[in-house]
């Protein structure tokens, strides 16, 4: 299916899954409750060294709790990272900026600009113990807030977000956990849809991209909807083109 973030599949990733069921995907990410196990921990840090892929989640993912409490979990409750980034102590709540680490901000711009955007903020966040692959994207305070940990070759690797609230709860932690998630799914996906101007219809957008085409669907039955479209082939430039769909109509591109 298609989405804001570019086109995916819901799956899951348990103890019964293979590295086999990952390695078609370039991005897998956490954005619903998870039960941590070291099976399924075992499999994504497999995907991550052999197949170069990179996974995205947050501290929730690692609790191993099936009752789904994903606010007053105890750092016991915590497996460790696939990539091998640990919680080692209990909720702690910062207030301050979110800032990259020195460098980082001028080769991301689109996302240092989502990060001005919250301004001050509050969150509750986990002390981790970092392994020597991991590098701090962003920070709260002087806290680690985003950390990437490359493994294999390091064309594959982690982003973990350091925040204990779960990300799908609204707040400032669920706008820069997504902020992280429409950047890394920008990266790696052939078709993308943003806005067009100052109304945002991408969430009345869904489309399949195959070889040769793309297929765009207004689910709006009653407005036209409108959305830049962004094409990525590995031997060209982005192109992109401004796109308006019918209601309730399925709009086919040339790829």
């Amino acid at each position: 299916a298609g989405s804001p973030y570019g086109q995916c599949d819901v799956v899951s990733v348990d103890d019964e899954s293979r590295v086999s069921d990952l390695s078609r995907y370039a991005l897998v990410a956490f954005a619903g409750w998870n039960t941590a196990t070291p099976e399924a921990n075992a499999v994504l840090r497999r995907y991550m060294e052999n197949e170069g892929g990179t996974v995205i989640l947050g501290v929730p993912h690692l609790s191993t709790r099936r009752d789904r409490e994903y606010r007053n979990y105890t750092a016991a409750d915590c497996l460790p990272s696939p990539a091998g980034v640990r919680v080692v102590g209990e909720q702690e709540e910062v207030t301050g900026e979110i800032k990259w680490s020195p460098g980082l901000g001028d080769d991301f711009p689109s996302l240092g600009e989502a990060i001005k955007k919250l301004g001050t903020v509050t969150m509750r966040l986990a002390p981790l113990e970092l392994t020597p692959q991991s590098h701090v994207l962003a920070t709260l305070g002087d806290k680690p807030l985003a950390i990437m940990t490359t493994l294999g070759d390091g064309s594959g690797g982690e982003v973990l977000f350091a925040a204990w609230d779960f990300p799908g709860n609204k707040g400032p932690a669920s706008d820069m956990y997504f902020a992280l998630l429409r950047f890394l799914a920008g990266g790696s996906a052939r078709v993308t849809i943003s806005p067009a101007g100052d109304r945002d219809d991408t969430n009345y957008i869904c489309y399949s991209v195959y070889k040769t085409k793309a297929y765009l669907l207004n689910i709006d039955c009653v407005q036209p909807r409108t959305v830049t479209v962004r094409v990525l082939d590995s031997d060209k430039q982005p192109l992109e083109q401004v796109v308006e769909i019918p209601p309730c109509t399925v709009k086919v591109l040339e790829l």
